[in-house]
């Protein structure tokens, strides 16, 4: 051991689905993919509240990153209330930056 201090990559990001009930509280992983999906079908509400210490990016269509334009930042401490999910199987994708994030989430129907 020489002392120096290696350049690391960041290992690839794992995609977790997650079905998500009327109340969730999820620990999210630096760098993993979460695809929250319900077991109803049509269009659906999303509350999430980021209770940090992370950012969470969040996107519907694709996977999030955090430099990416087209993906939503919700900092630690922050909410968004009412993200429309237009159809129930595809759901919602989100990643926390490092080192990880907890976010409560609210499942309303629509």
């Amino acid at each position: 051991m020489t002392g120096e201090i290696q350049e690391t990559s960041v290992a690839p990001r794992a995609s977790h689905h997650v079905t998500v009930a009327t109340y969730n509280t999820l620990e999210l992983t630096a760098h993993h993919v979460y695809h929250l999906v319900t077991p109803y079908a049509g269009a659906y509400y999303y509350n999430i509240l980021n209770l940090g210490p992370a950012a969470v990016y969040i996107r519907a269509d694709d996977d999030p990153d955090f430099d990416d334009e087209e993906s939503e930042t919700l900092p630690a401490g922050h909410a968004d209330n009412l993200i429309l999910v237009p159809d129930g199987p595809e759901g919602l994708r989100v990643m926390a930056h490092v080192p990880h994030a907890t976010i409560t989430l609210r499942l309303v129907r629509g």
